[in-house]
């Protein structure tokens, strides 16, 4: 009996991993298809979104003003983010990540993004991003060089599914579909 219990906990705990890496995506894929209704729809009415720069400066932006700046810019833009680390208490959840922001098929930045996340009756939205922006010294992603036409049709079709394993979700590039490098997580 307490096996059951022991499985059905880890069941519970890898849906609400996937549900928060799914939703992290689904925001980084309405920000490439410039889709503000999309971008305000996975946070919480009255997120902020705060930069932090190099030389120590930071931004505070309302998700209203961010999805508006995104949904209106002409800029092809991608961000991708791996080996992100997830922390869940009851309705709270933080993730983790280092990430690379790419505008026109450039690489312009990386940094970390923290994404605090609630779990509302609707179920887990974005509440604050915090993140670091980082224009020197950025490594090489380990997801390789972007696709930039591929990459922006992500809107159109899934370029990441998830899955549970153990504790932990997995995303995993699909590509048979796309021909990018696999393997998002290490």
């Amino acid at each position: 009996m307490h096996r059951l219990i022991f499985l059905a906990a880890l069941s519970c705990f890898a849906a609400a991993d996937n549900e928060i890496v799914s939703l992290v995506q689904k925001t980084f894929d309405a920000m490439a298809a410039h889709d503000r209704t999309a971008i305000e729809a996975c946070f919480t009415k009255d997120a902020r979104l705060i930069a932090i720069r190099e030389n120590g400066e930071s931004t505070n932006t309302s998700v209203a003003d961010f999805a508006t700046r995104i949904g209106t810019t002409q800029a092809k833009i991608l961000e991708r983010m791996w080996k992100p680390e997830l922390r869940i208490s009851g309705r709270l959840a933080t993730l983790w990540a280092p990430y690379d922001f790419h505008r026109d098929g450039k690489r312009t930045h990386c940094g970390i993004d923290q994404v605090d996340l609630i779990q509302t009756p609707d179920g887990w939205r974005i509440a604050a991003i915090i993140y670091t922006v980082e224009t020197k010294s950025c490594p090489d992603s380990p997801l390789g060089p972007i696709n930039l036409k591929k990459a922006v049709d992500r809107h159109q079709r899934p370029l990441f599914r998830v899955r549970s394993e153990g504790k932990f979700a997995k995303i995993l590039e699909d590509s048979a579909q796309h021909g990018s490098p696999s393997g998002l997580w290490a």
